[in-house]
């Protein structure tokens, strides 16, 4: 049997695939945030409506971007939370290096 570390292929830098992979997977085992959680169930909320209207011929909804939708282009994106990245008393720590 190959050894994984042997066998994955490298990306500019030397940074192996399966480790991008190990990483994005670890970021998916993250617990939602409260505001991640409201979105997706303002999402849902809206979709319930669409489907409750089905044999209506010309539904009477209100605009999607007040259920966790954002207009971008011509089309509509979800949005992932409103809630701030991380807490003002995190945040104030940050500094940018650019010139």
């Amino acid at each position: 049997m190959q050894d994984p570390e042997q066998s994955a292929p490298q990306l500019g830098g030397g940074v192996k695939f399966h480790n991008i992979l190990l990483g994005q997977l670890e970021a998916q085992k993250l617990p939602l945030t409260q505001g991640a959680l409201h979105e997706a169930i303002s999402r849902a909320h809206y979709q319930a409506m669409v489907w409750y209207q089905d044999d209506i011929p010309h539904l009477q909804l209100p605009p999607p971007t007040n259920y966790g939708w954002k207009e971008e282009g011509d089309g509509l994106v979800p949005v992932p939370t409103r809630d701030p990245p991380a807490p003002a008393t995190v945040t104030h720590l940050i500094k940018c290096g650019c010139n």
